[in-house]
């Protein structure tokens, strides 16, 4: 547990960015699903507007947590390039969507703070905040996560709507694993952008009820670069 990529307060100058690499761990969203061109996904958006050097680890499919059908990203962790100026995370989508809970298979589940266990949320975040610092222990590099935006989907017990207060097949509902992503990287020291709060994102935002569409993106880039240009520059 540490001080770890913190904000400081310091006078707001673009500027900053310009020439800085920054690195995006994620899922279909990151990759750019449902943006028109990869020109036009978030991460691209934003590295354009700051001057920024983009490397995009997003792949469809990710999850958090592990022990399911789909992949899990914390071996990743050890890949990404130590010149990172800046790294963001942004999962836990499909696990809410696609967890399981039938009596046979249980994966994807919450857990709780306590666990360190990979297969639940919980335990899973947990393991990407404690390699992570150690991956960039030695390195001036500001890492944050990223909370999930809105979604229509719950594919584990077929449901097809924007309430969020829904709940999944076990048990816990979008907002409720945004809680966990804060609490956890929160006793880190790890700051976290809650994009599901404050992107400003609305079912007219999306392409299929998942993947964000251009204006999404456009959304979620602003809302990044505004965290960023408040929090890291000088």
């Amino acid at each position: 547990k540490g001080n770890f990529g913190t904000p400081t307060s310091s006078p707001v100058s673009k500027e900053s960015f310009d020439g800085k690499k920054i690195t995006f761990l994620g899922d279909s969203i990151t990759y750019g699903v449902g943006a028109s061109s990869t020109a036009n996904r978030y991460s691209t958006v934003l590295s354009n507007s700051l001057g920024m050097t983009e490397n995009n680890m997003g792949i469809s499919g990710t999850v958090l947590a592990t022990g399911g059908h789909r992949g899990s990203r914390i071996n990743d962790i050890k890949s990404i390039s130590l010149d990172s100026d800046y790294v963001g995370i942004l999962l836990g989508i499909n696990d809410f969507d696609q967890c399981k809970n039938d009596g046979t298979s249980r994966y994807y589940c919450l857990g709780d703070f306590n666990s360190r266990d990979t297969s639940t949320i919980y335990g899973a975040l947990h393991v990407y905040c404690q390699e992570l610092i150690k991956r960039f222990r030695e390195q001036d590099t500001k890492i944050f996560f990223m909370t999930p935006v809105i979604t229509s989907w719950n594919n584990s017990v077929g449901v097809r709507d924007w309430d969020q207060s829904k709940k999944n097949a076990c048990g816990y509902s979008l907002p409720e694993l945004v809680n966990a992503i804060k609490e956890v990287t929160s006793y880190y020291g790890i700051v976290t952008l809650d994009l599901n709060q404050l992107s400003g994102v609305t079912s007219s935002d999306f392409s299929d009820g998942i993947h964000p569409n251009d204006s999404g993106m456009k959304k979620m880039a602003d809302t990044i670069e505004e965290f960023l240009i408040k929090n890291y520059s000088y």
